[in-house]
């Protein structure tokens, strides 16, 4: 059985104060002082360089533009050098997932990355600023948690809490380009960068065609090795278009990664990357978990142990796959993942997990309409009050802005909804690999996707006719056949089965050849991963000693009601529908959790 998950190379940033300090010797053994501020952590060492001295959680890379100059140097140095030449707006010239504090003429800055994947948590006192990867170390700071029920009732509308907002009132998460600065004991937030920046070019501006993109994945695969040296490379492997993307990217620059899939060995996705793994001459593992209701106990409580409320006991068999896989990797090692590529180049997918039906009803009228029914409906015990918090936070949505067309409310979305999603993979990847890679988060590709023609902005996905939706692919499409022609042969695991060589012979060959592959080969693959009925025992367990329990969980939630829901409902196999239930039960569990 695997240990307790604890969180990777930790870390505290706050005020100098009596008795801070002894409790957080057992978890995080070094500190660094700097003024009235300390510095609490594991892992990595503080780099000094004269005057100025730097702290990286995750990891930073030169930009492509500045890599000729500032390529050769360690993560502490470049920032450092970065920051002696340009001061705030060192951000402009470097990317990652990261987390950097830098100590300089008297000041503390802090700074997240600026698509807001790295999460940190923070709360202030009075006007000093506290600040952690780690909601259990705040605590230690005197912070005594308490839950916020306007919070979780913006998670039970959409799977999370949006904004900077947590489930723990006065507690606040990074998002999109923070920066803190801490001077004369005094802190200031502002944002670096904002979705925004992305936006506001020539309509009329055919843009960047497909060689430039290529050349782009050239360069961000290359830079991404030369600089981080990783000794290694794991890539998730599906039968879609994004993981084979960067897959053909990773082989045209001569690496060979090893692939992981998620789940049963015979879905449709493990059978075909599978044989895209073999065409491609390369290791592959598909990791399967136990998925009984015991490995469920065991998996959620490793998603708590860190008080983490942005990680959903859902993701149990994601960090279980990672695990695994990083027994036969070690943690020197590059992780690529594509996720929204899809999203990105095509629209979103109203799935009611990541985008729920609440939300898609809000941004298709541009309004919200019953929202004390929604909130009944997730167990939510309301009162006017509480309603009228949630609608104020609702409006101060970016996806909300009066005025703001469906695409633009879905272009606000995927940075408010879709990033910090999977961005729960990328937080729990970090604990078993240094370098985990998004590559179609990657700040340059969104600068140039969004200079384009080819983003979801200019394509209509609405249609179900195939000769319209083949232009919907043509980025991917033309994309892998010029980094990796070597791929061109071998069939996606999508309805239709074509390859990308069948794909470039133009809409009405490849309309023809998915279609007939669609009514020829109707073989049923079961799904990657299904929450079958140990999944429900688990939930049913959790609420039923919660509604036995003398629990704050109660005073938020109608267990009983959810309980007799739960018992109620047909078997359900997927987690768009009980996460109105294991939400409730996540809450319990970090409501046990901080009491341990």
């Amino acid at each position: 059985m695997r240990a307790r998950s604890k969180i990777k190379d930790g870390f505290l940033l706050c005020p100098v104060t009596p008795g801070v300090g002894p409790e957080l010797s057992g978890r995080l053994s070094h500190s660094f002082e700097y003024g009235t501020y300390k510095l609490f952590y594991d892992g990595p060492e503080v780099e000094v360089y004269g005057e100025t001295s730097v702290f990286i959680r995750g990891y930073v890379i030169p930009r492509i533009s500045d890599s000729g100059n500032y390529g050769s140097l360690n993560q502490g140095r470049l920032v450092a050098s970065l920051h002696e030449r340009y001061g705030r707006s060192l951000t402009s010239h470097l990317k990652g997932y990261f987390l950097i504090i830098i100590f300089s003429r008297g000041k503390i800055e802090v700074f997240t990355d600026q698509i807001g994947l790295y999460k940190a948590f923070y709360y202030y006192k009075g006007d000093q600023l506290c600040i952690s990867g780690s909601v259990r170390d705040l605590s230690l700071t005197g912070l005594i948690p308490e839950f916020d029920a306007a919070s979780l009732g913006m998670q039970s509308l959409f799977n999370r809490v949006p904004l900077h907002y947590t489930i723990f009132r006065d507690l606040f998460k990074t998002t999109c380009g923070d920066s803190f600065t801490i001077s004369e004991g005094r802190s200031t937030h502002v944002k670096y960068w904002s979705p925004d920046d992305l936006t506001g070019h020539d309509v009329n501006d055919p843009g960047p065609g497909i060689e430039e993109f290529a050349e782009l994945f050239r360069a961000l695969i290359s830079n991404f090795r030369r600089f981080l040296k990783p000794e290694s490379a794991i890539i998730t492997l599906t039968g879609g278009k994004d993981s084979r993307t960067i897959l053909a990217a990773l082989l045209g620059d001569g690496q060979k990664p090893t692939g992981i899939t998620y789940g049963n060995d015979n879905s449709r996705d493990a059978v075909y990357a599978a044989k895209l793994a073999m065409a491609s001459g390369i290791g592959h593992m598909i990791i399967k978990p136990p998925g009984t209701r015991e490995w469920f106990e065991e998996e959620a409580s490793r998603i708590v142990a860190d008080l983490n409320p942005e990680i959903n006991i859902h993701r149990s068999h994601r960090n279980y796959a990672f695990a695994r896989a990083a027994e036969s990797t070690g943690s020197d090692a590059a992780f690529y993942t594509g996720y929204l590529g899809g999203e990105l180049l095509m629209g979103i997918y109203f799935d009611n997990l990541i985008f729920t039906d609440f939300l898609k009803e809000m941004w298709k009228t541009g309004g919200i309409t019953d929202l004390s029914t929604r909130l009944e409906e997730s167990f939510l015990r309301i009162d006017r009050q509480l309603t009228d918090q949630i609608f104020e936070r609702i409006l101060h949505m970016r996806s909300m802005v009066p005025g703001l067309s469906e695409k633009m409310r879905a272009f606000q979305g995927i940075f408010e909804i879709g990033i910090p999603h999977h961005s729960q993979d990328v937080y729990l990847s970090a604990a078993y690999w240094d370098y985990p890679y998004p590559v179609f988060l990657d700040i340059e590709f969104l600068e140039l996707l969004f200079m384009s023609r080819y983003s979801f902005l200019h394509k209509d996905n609405s249609s179900r006719n195939l000769l319209k939706r083949h232009g919907l692919y043509s980025l991917s499409m033309q994309l892998q056949h010029l980094l990796y022609p070597g791929l061109d042969h071998v069939p996606f695991g999508k309805r239709g089965s074509y390859n990308t060589r069948e794909y470039l012979m133009g809409p009405l060959c490849w309309s023809a050849v998915k279609g007939f592959r669609y009514f020829s080969d109707r073989r049923k693959y079961p799904p990657s991963f299904a929450y079958g009925e140990a999944y429900r025992f688990f939930l049913e367990g959790r609420l039923e000693k919660a509604v036995d329990s003398r629990c704050l969980t109660n005073d938020y939630f109608d267990t009983g009601k959810a309980v007799a829901a739960l018992k109620a409902s047909p078997p359900m196999t997927t987690e768009r529908h009980l996460h109105k239930f294991s939400n409730i039960v996540m809450f319990n569990m970090l409501e046990q959790e901080m009491i341990r």
